[in-house]
């Protein structure tokens, strides 16, 4: 999974924003992506405070929200990857060069 605090991390999603700085649907994939990837690494601490406070029904449902996000997220990526796969594949069609 992708940490959101990984310098490295950060740099190539700067690096994916700049490539392409007209395409909407790019900048909403990435938008998303940085949405999802903040709440991801939110919601085990939530459920945790949560157990540590004796709401164990919110930590349940902290905890079955991560699940679920954690699989919007994956299925997130994989549009991202066939976004910019698409998108590779028409910028080497009009440079004529190989994707």
């Amino acid at each position: 999974m992708l940490d959101r605090d990984d310098p490295v991390t950060l740099r190539r999603l700067s690096d994916l924003r700049r490539s392409q700085p007209t395409d909407e649907t790019l900048k909403g994939l990435l938008g998303t992506l940085s949405t999802k990837l903040e709440l991801c690494g939110r919601l085990p601490f939530l459920a945790y405070q949560a157990d540590q406070e004796g709401f164990a029904e919110a930590a349940t449902a902290f905890r079955s929200l991560a699940m679920s996000e954690k699989r919007s997220l994956e299925d997130l990526l994989e549009s991202l990857r066939h976004h910019l796969e698409r998108t590779a594949d028409g910028v080497g069609a009009r440079t004529g060069s190989a994707p």
